[in-house]
Parts: structure tokens; sequence; C-alpha cells
């Protein structure tokens, strides 16, 4: 296991899927982002609740 001089230790990998949630302070980025998404195929789905885009990964 790697070590960390502030924490000594690095946590495991985490395994598995996961959800990764963008959160974009400007309209302008966003549409940026899910125009490039779309373009390079990467599934992405908005969350009702927040409003984030979100990768699985």
């Amino acid at each position: 296991m790697s070590l960390c001089r502030r924490c000594e230790v690095l946590p495991l990998k985490i395994e598995g899927a996961r959800d990764y949630f963008l959160w974009f302070p400007l309209g302008h980025s966003e549409t940026k982002v899910r125009r490039a998404l779309e373009e390079a195929g990467v599934a992405w789905r908005e969350d009702a609740e927040t409003q984030a885009l979100v990768l699985r990964a």
C-alpha cells in the first residue's frame, strides 16, 4: 500500500461501477460538455433532484 505524508495510508481502490456527478457554474459550459459527451458516445443522465450530469463509470 502506498504512503501519504499527511494521512500515512492511501485508501483502497474503489471497485465496481460508480457515478460521477458534474455541476457547472455556467449553462454555457454545461451545454458544451453535454454536446461533447453526445458526440463521443458517452452515456449520461440528468439527476432530477440536483440537475447534475451523471456519468456511470
